[in-house]
């Protein structure tokens, strides 16, 4: 999804606009289950008024607004990621399958849970004959009760400040996840990865790496990119390289070591096999220049013959 095309969809959506609904995802023993809200109807225009100024500020009218692969993260801001990954976490499902629940459901959540079984919270905004949803994860700050550490008050008509005997349930207009036409977009990459074992989807993105390096020959001794993976930040490297490597798989292995062996800084931080077919990557340092050679990140520039290492670079395409 390119990000004119999203702005279109988004201002779509509000131009026509049909219904909000929210919904929570509830642990239920060790499964989780789609419970719908019950929220006064007065209350709702002033939530999807909150939601439709968010996304405009976020997306409809962000002129810096990018929407790359999540596979190619970087630390870009205005920018959503499109997740891009084979493996889901299963909190996608719900999102997804939430938008089949007919209008007419009952399946209400029971308020006398007081919300801590309530694990993530989706926002669904229809029109145009489209469903926009979003997702936020269900933090503490979510609902405020009376505690040992806490008394909640409220001003009463007459100025007083009384005790509030019940809950308060507070819904910000932030999210987490967009969900449009099949097609994730991700916000806050923090979710994901501390409350969606998005670990695990990284790992498995890893070791098609490592199966694909494995293949190639490139490397004489795999077991210690093997190890490094179990590191999280390695393991998001590889993951990386899996998709969008411009040199693993693409390049014959002989014009690897050949490009190694004759560039000023690289022939000076990995080392070639003594038959001069394979490269030895063992350490920590030469681990990670060679994820950069993977990644095509060492450029030297036709002008002044300067040698960069390029961390984000986004092809320039002429027509």
């Amino acid at each position: 999804m390119n990000p004119d095309s999203f702005k279109s969809e988004i201002s779509a959506i509000f131009d026509s606009f049909t219904g909000i609904r929210v919904m929570f995802i509830v642990k239920e023993e060790d499964s989780y289950q789609l419970k719908l809200s019950k929220i006064d109807t007065n209350a709702l225009p002033k939530i999807v008024e909150g939601f439709k100024n968010r996304l405009y500020e976020d997306v409809v009218n962000n002129d810096d607004l990018t929407i790359p692969l999540l596979s190619n993260f970087d630390d870009r801001k205005n920018a959503l990621f499109e997740f891009d990954y084979e493996e889901y976490p299963k909190e996608f499902n719900f999102i997804n399958n939430a938008i089949a629940i007919p209008p007419n459901s009952q399946d209400f959540y029971d308020l006398n849970n007081k919300f801590i079984d309530v694990k993530g919270i989706i926002i669904q905004l229809r029109g145009n004959n489209k469903c926009l949803s979003l997702y936020k994860h269900k933090t503490n700050l979510m609902v405020f009760e009376q505690s040992r550490k806490l008394f909640n008050m409220i001003p009463d008509s007459d100025g007083y400040l009384k005790e509030l005997p019940t809950q308060v349930f507070r819904l910000d207009y932030n999210y987490d996840i967009v969900l449009l036409n099949d097609e994730f977009l991700i916000k806050n990459l923090t979710t994901l990865e501390t409350t969606m074992q998005f670990h695990q989807v990284i790992e498995a993105q890893a070791t098609v790496a490592l199966e694909s390096l494995k293949s190639s020959l490139l490397i004489e001794d795999l077991t210690h990119l093997e190890k490094s993976s179990k590191e999280i930040s390695f393991s998001r490297k590889l993951a990386k390289i899996s998709k969008h490597s411009p040199v693993l798989g693409k390049i014959d292995v002989p014009v690897i070591i050949d490009y190694v062996s004759k560039h000023t800084y690289l022939s000076t931080v990995l080392i070639i096999s003594d038959d001069g077919t394979q490269l030895l990557v063992k350490t920590k340092e030469s681990q990670k220049h060679f994820i950069k050679l993977l990644s095509d990140d060492y450029l030297e520039s036709p002008l002044t013959k300067i040698l960069y290492d390029s961390l984000a670079k986004d092809e320039l395409k002429t027509h």
